[in-house]
């Protein structure tokens, strides 16, 4: 997620900030996909079943992420200006601090590649 930070406080900024937070998974995610396929290929080894499935199961998250970005997306486009709704109490939930700090709409905007995300 890059720029200007918004204050989730209204149904329509949750499902914005939601909507980006999916899309920087799914862009993570599509990289690491990339990567391993890369290992595998240096390997001159045969994949297993396993492995085949593990890596579609990773493509079919790297597309559903990219699903759920969209679709939240465009309810947040479509989502009634005037509504609010109280977001400490599911803030609270995430245990991941920078992602929780991302939601409420404070803190860093930028995921650094490499860099775990402390509970």
């Amino acid at each position: 997620m890059t720029g200007a930070v918004e204050r989730p406080g209204s149904i329509e900024g949750a499902i914005r900030v939601g909507a980006e937070e999916l899309h920087v998974l799914q862009v993570r995610l599509k990289s690491i996909e990339g990567q391993i396929e890369r290992i595998f290929s240096r390997s001159h080894a045969e994949l297993t079943s396993d492995e085949i499935a593990s890596l579609q199961d990773i493509d079919h998250i790297v597309q559903s992420l990219d699903a759920l970005h969209g679709y939240f997306a465009c309810l947040s486009d479509e989502t009634v200006e005037c509504l609010a709704i109280r977001i400490p109490g599911a803030i609270e939930t995430i245990p991941i601090g920078a992602l929780r700090d991302r939601l409420r709409g404070v803190g860093e905007t930028e995921v650094s590649r490499g860099q775990p995300e402390l509970f």
